[in-house]
């Protein structure tokens, strides 16, 4: 087995007749495995036509497998992705929770603290615990989580209401992978 998995729905033909066209730019998004990433990126690849990203973009999810983990494509990123598996100050459910009209003012900057300090109680982290509660669903176990990658452009609105400069973030409560995924739908080809 290849040591990551790459999901992609780009160019896809109708049928072997038609000509393979290369795209003009690639974007990965590298999940080391968790489900929750995994299901909100492939989500948002499948819905990638509705929400106006050039069709010469071609969008791909990244997701390390345990088998032959030393050997990689591509390298570098792979490793990045590791090192940073560990690291509980980065919380996907942040940015899934942005989802929700207002979150921001209702959910976030009341609990600004207690998501910054992100401190476990038994298994879950404070984050985690508020957007199951917003949910209602396990973000760890439930691939219906991956639905939220419908309402994106909320996600993009409300992030920016709160710190998006990854350069100056500590004590902040930072995210911008909405700023990310609205900077790959105004890329046009030149």
């Amino acid at each position: 087995m290849a040591p990551v998995r790459s999901y992609t729905n780009w160019n896809c033909r109708e049928n072997d007749a038609k000509e393979q066209i290369e795209p003009y730019r690639k974007y990965f998004f590298i999940c080391e495995g968790a489900n929750t990433e995994t299901w909100y990126f492939r989500k948002l690849i499948d819905i990638r036509k509705s929400l106006n990203i050039h069709p010469l973009i071609d969008i791909r999810l990244l997701e390390k497998t345990d088998e032959d983990k030393d050997i990689s494509f591509p390298r570098k990123l792979i490793t990045f992705a590791e090192s940073q598996k560990d690291n509980q100050e980065i919380a996907f459910e942040l940015f899934l929770l942005l989802h929700f009209e207002n979150s921001y003012e209702q959910e976030i900057l009341p609990n600004q603290d207690k998501i910054i300090a992100n401190q476990k109680e038994g298994n879950q982290t404070f984050i985690y615990k508020l957007l199951l509660s917003k949910t209602g669903v396990n973000s760890k176990k439930n691939p219906q989580i991956g639905e939220l990658a419908e309402k994106v452009d909320i996600a993009i609105r409300q992030e920016k209401k709160m710190n998006e400069d990854i350069h100056d973030c500590k004590g902040k409560i930072t995210c911008n992978i909405g700023k990310i995924i609205e900077s790959i739908r105004m890329d046009k080809e030149i």
